[in-house]
Parts: C-alpha cells; sequence; structure tokens
C-alpha cells in the first residue's frame, strides 16, 4: 500500500515536470541567433552549411550536422514543441536503457514501470537543474543536451547493452563520434574518463590484449573516434577565425602562463561550484527517490554498507571533474575565467549520477524502511508542489513573451508581403518595441546576494531566470540578429529596436 501511494506521488511529480517542459516548448520560439542559420542552412544546404562553419566559423562539424537538420525541420514552426518532445524523449530513453542495462549487467530485479519512472524524473529534473535553462530550447545550442544523452547512450552501449552486437557497435560508435564534434570543452572531458576507465580495467585484468575482451574492444574503438573527431575539430580551421573575432587568442599558449592558469582555474571554479551549490536543492530532492528506489531492487548479492569515506571520494572526485573541466576552458579560451553557463549542462547530469549512486549505495544495506519511505513521499509531494507552482507563476510570462514575438514577426511578414504595394515605403526600416520581461532572478543570483548581506556589502547582483531565449534586436541594422531575421523572412526593408524615447534598447 505504501509502495502504490509513493508510486502514486512520483508519477504526479513526474507528469507535473513534464507538463512544465513542454509548456515552456509550446511558448517557444527559435531564437534571434537561430534565424540566421536556419535562413543560411535552407539558402546553401545542409553540407554546404558545415563546410562554410567548419572553415570559417566553428569545427563542430556533428553539431551542425544534427543541428541543420533540426533546423530545416522545424526552423519554420510556429513554435518548439517538436523539438522539445524529441528531445525530451531521447533523454527519458537513454536513461531508462542505462537503468535496465545495470540492471542486467548486475542481476538487479527491477520493475519496467518503475525504470521509466525514475528515468522521466531524473531526465527532467537535470533539465530543469541546467545552469542556464533556456539552453534546452536554443536551437543553435542544442548540442550542449544532445551530447549528455550521447554519452549516456555511449556508457550503455560500452558496459551495459542488452541489444544486438552489431546495434552495439553502431550505436556506440556513432555515439562517439556525434560527441567528438559537439564541444571543445567536453569531447576532451568524456576522453579523459573512458581513458582511465579503459587503463583501469587493463590493470585490473593484468593484460594488455584489450581486443581479447568486447567490451575493452568497443571501449578501445570508440576513444579512437572520440580523439579523431575531437582533433578534426580542435585543429579546424574555423576556430582560429572565431577567436580572432572575440578577441581570443589564435595560439592556445599565447598569453598564459602557469602561473595565471592555476589562478583562473581556481577563481573560476570556486564561482562554478557556488553556481552548482545553488542548484543542489534538485540533487537533494533526487537523493530520497533513488534510496527509495534501491529498496525496490530485488539484488543477486549482498553489498558492504555506504561508508563516510566512500562519500569523500565520490565528492572529492566531483570537485576534481570541476576544476579540470574548468581548467580546460581557461587554458582553450585565455581570456575567459570559464565557458559560459550553458558550456556546464552536462554536469547537471554527472550531479544527478553522483546522487544516484549514493542513493543506491544507501538503500543496498539501509534498513530503515520506514524513514525511507517517509523521505520517499515527502520529497516527492515537495517536488509536486514545486511543478505545479512554477506551472502557474511562468505561465502568464511565457504566454506574453510568446505573443510579442510573433506579433513582431507577423508584423515583418505582412509588410515582406505588401513591399511592392508600398514602394514608396520599401527602403524605411521596421520599427519594433523591446520587450519589457519580468524574469525572476536564478536561483544563484539569490544565493550571491545573501552572501553579500551576511559579509555587509551593499552590491547586489542580478542574473534574469530567461526560459526563453531573449528575443531582443538592436538598433543596428547591421548587427547580425537584425541581419539573421532579415534574411530569415527575405525582407528587403531594414529591422531595428527602439525604446519609446527613440533610444537603442
Amino acid at each position: 500500500m505504501k509502495e502504490n501511494l509513493i508510486k502514486c506521488v512520483l508519477w504526479v511529480a513526474a507528469v507535473l515536470s513534464t507538463m512544465y517542459i513542454l509548456m515552456t516548448g509550446w511558448y517557444n520560439v527559435p531564437s534571434l541567433d537561430d534565424y540566421g542559420f536556419i535562413a543560411d542552412v535552407e539558402r546553401i544546404g545542409l553540407w554546404n552549411l558545415i563546410k562554410t562553419m567548419y572553415l570559417t566559423w566553428q569545427c563542430r562539424f556533428s553539431t551542425f550536422f544534427v543541428n541543420g537538420i533540426i533546423w530545416l525541420i522545424f526552423g519554420r514552426s510556429a513554435n518548439l514543441i517538436g523539438v522539445t518532445i524529441i528531445l525530451l524523449c531521447t533523454g527519458w530513453l537513454s536513461v531508462a536503457l542505462l537503468f535496465k542495462g545495470i540492471a542486467c549487467h548486475y542481476n538487479w530485479q527491477i520493475s519496467s514501470s518503475l525504470r521509466w519512472l525514475m528515468a522521466i524524473l531524473t531526465t527532467n529534473i537535470g533539465v530543469l537543474a541546467f545552469l542556464e535553462p533556456g539552453t534546452f530550447y536554443w536551437l543553435c545550442a542544442l548540442n550542449y543536451t544532445i551530447a549528455i544523452w550521447a554519452t549516456i547512450f555511449l556508457v550503455y552501449f560500452i558496459f551495459f547493452s542488452t541489444t544486438r552486437k552489431w546495434l552495439t557497435w553502431i550505436g556506440a560508435i556513432l555515439s562517439a563520434a556525434y560527441i567528438s564534434g559537439s564541444a571543445e570543452n567536453y569531447a576532451p572531458l568524456v576522453i579523459m574518463v573512458l581513458g582511465l576507465v579503459f587503463l583501469a580495467r587493463l590493470v585490473q585484468q593484468k593484460t594488455w590484449k584489450w581486443w581479447v575482451d568486447d567490451t575493452n574492444h568497443l571501449l578501445f574503438v570508440s576513444l579512437l573516434v572520440l580523439c579523431a573527431g575531437f582533433l578534426a575539430m580542435l585543429l579546424g580551421p574555423g576556430n582560429k577565425v572565431r577567436l580572432g573575432s572575440a578577441g581570443g587568442a589564435l595560439d592556445l599558449t599565447e598569453g598564459i602562463t602557469l602561473s595565471s592558469l592555476l589562478i583562473r582555474t581556481v577563481k573560476a571554479s570556486f564561482i562554478l561550484t557556488l553556481r552548482f551549490i545553488s542548484r543542489s536543492l534538485y540533487y537533494i530532492a533526487l537523493l530520497p527517490l533513488f534510496i527509495w528506489m534501491g529498496k525496490q531492487i530485488k539484488y543477486a548479492k549482498k553489498y558492504t554498507p555506504f561508508t563516510w569515506r566512500e562519500l569523500f571520494i565520490i565528492l572529492t572526485c566531483l570537485l576534481a571533474f570541476i576544476v579540470i573541466s574548468v581548467a580546460v576552458c581557461v587554458f582553450g579560451v585565455s581570456w575567459h575565467w570559464y565557458a559560459p553557463p550553458r558550456a556546464y549542462c552536462f554536469m547537471s547530469f554527472v550531479f544527478v549520477a553522483s546522487t544516484g549512486y549514493i542513493g543506491l549505495r544507501i538503500a543496498q544495506t539501509s534498513d530503515r524502511n520506514g524513514v525511507i519511505n517517509a523521505s520517499a513521499v515527502t520529497s516527492g509531494l515537495l517536488l509536486c508542489v514545486f511543478f505545479g507552482y512554477i506551472i502557474i507563476c511562468d505561465y502568464p510570462t511565457l504566454k506574453e513573451y510568446n505573443q510579442y514575438v510573433r506579433t513582431r514577426n507577423s508584423q515583418i511578414e505582412e509588410r515582406v508581403l505588401h513591399s511592392s504595394e508600398t514602394s514608396s515605403n520599401a527602403q524605411l526600416p521596421f520599427v519594433c518595441k523591446p520587450y519589457s520581461h519580468h524574469w525572476s532572478a536564478t536561483t544563484y543570483s539569490t544565493m550571491r546576494n545573501g552572501i553579500y548581506a551576511i559579509l555587509g556589502k551593499s552590491r547586489r547582483f542580478y542574473e534574469p531566470q530567461v526560459l526563453l531565449m531573449e528575443s531582443e534586436l538592436s538598433a543596428d541594422p547591421s548587427d547580425f540578429k537584425n541581419n539573421g531575421l532579415q534574411l530569415y523572412y527575405k525582407a528587403d526593408f531594414d529591422i531595428i529596436c527602439l525604446t519609446d524615447d527613440g533610444n537603442q534598447n
């Protein structure tokens, strides 16, 4: 009876979190960055877009391949609900397969419904815990989410696959190929972790004949694909163009010393850690659910109790991973402390995975069923209240913002259709007003301002919790965002944005 009650509460939380993500996708539209890319891929085609980007701007070949297909399919949609559904279902599938593979590998007995319940909840919470929530809905930045799914698939295919051998190989190679060209700060981290696992397996098995073991064989080939693709992305000519235009160093070692690398890495790691802490309530809410899930599993053997030493090792590894991921960006782009928060979306699922491991390990030997059930139902109810609250609070803002963008764009379309009839005004720019947004502050802003208050500082920090990519045009008609929108609608007039007093937005 208690188990059914907890399951019902968790399913309600899963449904509400899904409703929130889908609602946000329904009111989402392409960002201003997206319009130019959509117009380009429609004009020159997918392969020419990849080639052009690789030679002149950015060498993320797999990113532009997948994004290009999505731009062609969904670029003219009224909203992005289709993209949202595809991303969400892919994430659910990857996590559910991983749960299934792990259970089969260790001979655990767990119901299919429970696997899917936890897959949906962990995926949804992992997405909502992104440091930059709008990343999930930004067509230009889909690689940051898709790379996470590809990594989960890769881990499943290499270590826990329950599918046919030929499908396992194809899935692993395709996943590795995508990761290798997804992001310059992400691919090397995956290579590092899998490389260490590969070496550890060889040491444990006391042999260097990696081709003898099927898992080692697949892992080695996947690492080769990852390394080859990463080098192709890193050494491509477009990187120098992009770095030069952004003011970065054309030579990775230019302008940075060992001391400055260490200082920037430490400072940036501290700030980034604070950002992760500001999102930690999501992971804290997941912990009782993983413990409860662990109690529903029938294990094939007895496990040793979870210890403080094991927890210390996990936390140390997490901290080291944060520092390494920051150091990669500091070294690669020496004028930044760390990449934009969207580049660290993958860390959300690193924390989810760590939370899941801790929860399952506690459940394997704990006999405090009453406390576990009470914690699980409490956490589930709090999640239901939270998801219901943000649905009610964010719905008006999402709807209002969507209406603003759609009204502006329909006015541009109407003028394009009637431009031949009003040739006298054809050369006049289209002028739109900015949107007066009402974004709430992020949890990081709240936490940082709280720290300022404790320290007695009057400084205040504001960072908007942007659910949709802000669609704010410039007063300069030559701005790339303005140009992108102009190309998207094939307008023969400039598009600018001015405030009521005629000033630049």
